[in-house]
């Protein structure tokens, strides 16, 4: 097949590109309303951004599968008034939500939250970036295994890859140290000065074991960055000169890392960490015709001996710096001849878009040829068909919220918690509303509602499940009703408890209390919490050398590399010290 390709490639006349429309100004981001966020009456905790769909060519079909997008930043609750909690959250093709996660995190940022193969089952991953931690949870949406850092500070949180047939796990890493003298004059500052060094370990996705390390120091220089240096900046500051955003594996046994800061991919050498060969920066061993700043997302698709077939995202921009190029953002797939001398790069394929979007991103190819991209700037998706026609386009109707990545993916959950059902009537006019979800249940397609006397259950209606939460209406008052949950073939799933109706005198919809804001949700979460009060000394700490030393033995216990865990609903009780630490 690859063989194939490569024939194709080279009978080809030039490259081509997809989508390009004239890019259309940046405008300004409104404020939050209510409307931006889903409300359901069952679950008034969550409060997950709705989505803005767009359909372009209804007669191709989409992909398979469900979008997978975590919340990176989200709406200041305390300006808005808003009760609104970050989580990673799974929608459909309709932006219809599916299952939200922000109870299982507490209301926090999550970053690369998907769908991964472990040990052959499929599991949901994600990096929940207030523990510095990769959690995993199953089908159940309950967390089986937490991953922890050896030491404090030194996880990169943008990235958690699988490799080797998903046998290994990628995650990145970083030092802190000194600017080599030479290295900072390049960049015309004098004095000290700390820098991150980007790395990554290979671990063993059975027992967690370390595999293999590698850090950029003594192999990557500072000065090939691209970010203007602030010499100003204080000594004890550290700079992010080179910051890495992903790293993948090739099927030769060397690693890809993307370090954006200096708009460059390296080869790895997976025996001795050297750098076999630098694409893109200034400091190429490529000729390509094309650049890509700022790029994110670099993934291996296919290598033989001589070619191999890299995808990236392209961001146009790096991160703090006014965009110059007016290109539009975009996916591509390049094709690298290692054999020839000089090695050449050349785009296959770009993924364009046709609004003025820019920051971190993925692209991820679907089954079937189509391809998923994602922004970061007003959290877009968009889908592509594999002759490059733009199938869907989606952005969160809430502008002020981000998601970092998206990915889309066939999924099944299975929820351990029962339905949440909730009755309510209004007296004068002898009317029943019965409300029911399931959150994270993609099986559901119906459910059937059965009115509870004297204990005895009759059944009274099915109905069609409406998305998230189905609104039934039945005349007269109805005091108590049971809800089961049953899939297409009519098979029960699962059933709520016995709800009495809240029977009310006159209002005209029911009367359910707001959830409390989630910072102070986070706050009785945080007491209850010891890892996460650890987390507020540990800060404290980095400041007094006097409380680290008192507090770094505990420290050091806690964050080990896959402990087994006690499987449990919510992060907290997977994240407490075991009486065996």
């Amino acid at each position: 097949m690859f063989t194939s390709l490569l024939l194709l490639l080279s009978l080809s006349l030039g490259t081509e590109t997809w989508a390009r429309d004239t890019p259309t100004p940046r405008r300004e981001t409104p404020k939050p309303r209510e409307d931006d966020f889903f409300h359901f009456v069952t679950r008034p905790d969550i409060r997950a951004p709705r989505w803005d769909v767009t359909r372009m060519h209804y007669g191709q079909a989409l992909a398979p599968g469900y979008w997978f997008t975590p919340t990176y930043t989200y709406v200041d609750k305390k300006d808005s008034g808003m009760h609104v909690s970050a989580s990673p959250n799974i929608y459909d093709d309709d932006g219809e939500l599916v299952w939200s996660g922000g109870e299982v995190f507490h209301g926090n940022n999550v970053k690369d939250f998907k769908v991964s193969n472990i040990d052959g089952v499929d599991r949901l991953t994600a990096v929940y970036t207030l523990n510095n931690a990769y959690a995993i949870l199953d089908d159940g949406y309950e967390v089986i295994q937490v991953v922890t850092p050896p030491r404090i500070g030194s996880v990169n949180l943008h990235d958690f890859a699988l490799a080797d047939n998903d046998t290994k796990a990628l995650v990145l890493t970083q030092d802190r140290g000194l600017v080599p003298q030479e290295e900072l004059a390049n960049v015309g500052c004098d004095g000290e000065q700390f820098v991150h060094w980007p790395g990554f370990e290979e671990r063993d996705t059975d027992t967690w074991a370390l595999t293999f390390q590698w850090n950029a120091r003594g192999h990557i220089r500072a000065d090939e960055t691209l970010v203007e240096a602030d010499c100003a900046r204080a000594a004890w500051d550290t700079w992010d000169a080179l910051q890495a955003n992903s790293v993948d594996k090739f099927p030769d046994g060397e690693y890809l890392l993307s370090l954006r800061h200096s708009d460059a991919l390296y080869k790895i050498s997976g025996i001795d960490g050297s750098i076999l060969w630098r694409f893109g920066g200034n400091y190429s061993d490529f000729e390509f015709d094309n650049h890509f700043p700022g790029q994110n997302d670099a993934r291996v698709c296919e290598q033989n001996e001589t070619h191999t077939i890299l995808s990236i995202m392209d961001a146009t921009v790096r991160p703090g710096e006014p965009d110059k190029s007016n290109d539009p953002p975009r996916g591509m797939t390049i094709l690298l001849n290692t054999a020839s001398s000089p090695m050449t790069a050349q785009e296959l394929s770009t993924f364009d878009h046709s609004n003025h979007i820019h920051g971190r991103g993925n692209m991820q190819p679907l089954d079937g040829g189509n391809t998923l991209l994602s922004w970061w700037d007003r959290s877009v998706i968009a889908e592509h068909s594999a002759t490059g026609q733009l199938l869907l386009n989606a952005s969160w109707a809430a502008q002020l919220q981000h998601s970092y990545r998206a990915y889309k993916y066939p999924w099944t959950g299975w929820p351990r918690t029962p339905p949440d059902a909730y009755a309510w009537a209004a007296e004068h006019q002898q009317r029943t509303e019965v409300y029911v979800s399931w959150n994270g249940a993609t099986e559901v397609a119906q459910w059937q509602v059965y009115e509870v006397k004297d204990s005895k259950m009759y059944p009274i209606g099915t109905h069609k499940r409406q998305g998230f939460e189905t609104l039934m209406t039945y005349q007269g008052i109805i005091k108590e009703v049971v809800v089961f949950a049953l899939d297409a073939e009519g098979v029960v799933l699962g059933r709520s408890a016995r709800t009495e109706t809240d029977v009310q005198l006159n209002p005209k919809h029911p009367t359910i209390a707001l959830a409390p804001p989630i910072s102070e949700a986070l706050v009785q979460q945080q007491e209850r919490d010891p890892l996460h009060s650890s987390n507020v000394w540990l800060f404290w700490g980095a400041v007094s050398g006097t409380i680290l030393v008192v507090f770094g033995v505990r420290a050091a216990r806690r964050y080990r590399w896959g402990r087994p865990r006690k499987s449990g609903r919510k992060l907290d009780s997977l994240l407490k010290i075991s009486e065996e630490a």
